[in-house]
């Protein structure tokens, strides 16, 4: 039975020819060809599975031979010098399937993405890595790609690149802000954007539960007393983690993973945020404070995690501080330009607080900055958020809102323009 190919597809069909022209011609006639084929190795036979891609092949294919049927499901056998060559790739999947441009290079995907989720999305779209190649050569395969994949280093979606992708209808980033590459001119042309920053919430949620776990056990000075005097100390009075009052500033990916996971606590925990309503707070176990000073008075321990957005600007300064209780702890894995920084370093030379601060204003502090000599300040290199493992759980999420888009199912973490506001 003779075969005719197109791009990606075997089909029953015209006799083949071999001269590239005559096969050009059929590709229109195959349009209307009955069910694609799979093409498999055959066992016994020496012969490997089909892969490589027909449409890259600098010559034309001479022959098939149906060596055996499965019901529908035909078993083509392919010479081994094809198959050598590069064979086929994507049998049974239309031509005008989807095209997903990477922009990192391959030798950086692993940092990104599994081979396991890389495989879910080449199984059903073509994947370009804008990467791999020179200007050209990206500027070409842009021109053609629908999705762009992409984490840390998206590129900006201005007019220029945009003008450059006259088919691209989705951006797919494998990171948590969007507002360094998203623009009103992506939005106007309609491009839909999607965020992994509940991926990346995942690990910050960690280390804050981590954070007041240990900071109700004083567990930091604690252990800073036994190097010091290099024996047991005695435990210095803490509040412990039976009922002790917790407050939340903020409330969104991340502090509601927080908020889950110490609702499995005997802690109390109290949340401030004017847009949070009391069905969603009660929804995850925890108690409206509408006022910040009257937060810092109750309760032990304080996790900041509002965005960084013009309105939540030193939102904590002297009042807040100030009012905190003897003893009290203070967490800020969000950002340091939320932070009145003067403010908090005044309540803290006076050694009634304690903080822990992952991020600062700027980042690290200055040289002079009274935050790196304080015995009660612990400061990080802003690690909480996605490392090492962690960021391809981003890239299994980003991966997730491809295929949706493909599907043309609704996305989960889509990104509007009106969001952007209250977003960090």
């Amino acid at each position: 039975m003779p075969f005719a190919i197109t791009r990606g597809r075997i089909s029953q069909s015209l006799p083949m020819r071999h001269h590239h022209a005559q096969m050009g011609r059929r590709r229109a006639a195959s349009s209307s060809a009955k069910a694609p084929f799979k093409a498999r190795g055959c066992r016994g036979l020496g012969v490997p599975e089909v892969k490589g891609g027909i449409d890259r092949l600098p010559f034309p294919i001479p022959w098939f031979r149906v060596s055996q049927w499965l019901g529908a499901d035909p078993v083509v056998r392919l010479p081994g010098w094809l198959s050598r060559r590069g064979g086929l790739t994507a049998l049974g999947q239309d031509a005008d399937m989807t095209i997903v441009a990477i922009t990192h290079p391959t030798k950086e995907h692993g940092r990104f993405f599994t081979d396991e989720d890389l495989a879910r999305l080449r199984a059903v779209a073509e994947v370009r890595v804008l990467g791999d190649l020179d200007a050209a050569g990206a500027d070409a395969a842009l021109a053609v790609s629908d999705i762009l994949l992409s984490s840390w280093g998206m590129p900006k979606l201005d007019a220029v690149f945009l003008a450059k992708a006259p088919r691209l209808r989705a951006a797919c980033y494998a990171a948590g802000s969007v507002k360094g590459f998203v623009t009103l001119e992506s939005y106007a042309r309609g491009v839909l954007v999607t965020t992994a920053m509940h991926a990346n919430a995942v690990p910050v949620a960690e280390v804050t539960v981590a954070l007041i776990t240990l900071a109700n056990k004083t567990w930091f000075p604690a252990v800073a007393a036994m190097r010091t005097q290099r024996k047991h100390v005695g435990a210095q009075a803490h509040a412990g983690n039976y009922r002790t009052r917790v407050g939340l500033i903020g409330f969104g990916a991340i502090c509601r993973i927080v908020a889950e996971k110490l609702r499995k606590t005997d802690l109390l925990v109290d949340v401030y945020d004017p847009y949070a309503t009391d069905a969603d707070l009660a929804a995850h176990g925890c108690h409206r404070q509408s006022d910040l000073v009257q937060l810092a008075r109750e309760c032990q321990v304080i996790s900041l995690h509002a965005p960084n957005i013009p309105a939540t600007r030193h939102m904590l300064a002297a009042p807040f501080f100030q009012a905190m209780r003897d003893g009290a702890t203070f967490i800020n894995t969000a950002r340091g330009a939320l932070v009145h920084e003067p403010s908090l370093i005044a309540e803290l030379q006076t050694g009634r607080i304690t903080a822990h601060l992952d991020v600062t204003d700027p980042e690290p502090p200055v040289a002079n900055s009274p935050f790196w000599d304080l015995p009660n300040v612990h400061l990080s290199p802003h690690l909480a958020g996605s490392s090492s493992g962690e960021i391809r759980r981003m890239g299994e999420l980003a991966i997730d809102e491809c295929l949706r888009v493909i599907r043309g199912e609704p996305l989960r973490f889509p990104v509007t323009e009106a969001m952007l506001a209250t977003m960090a």
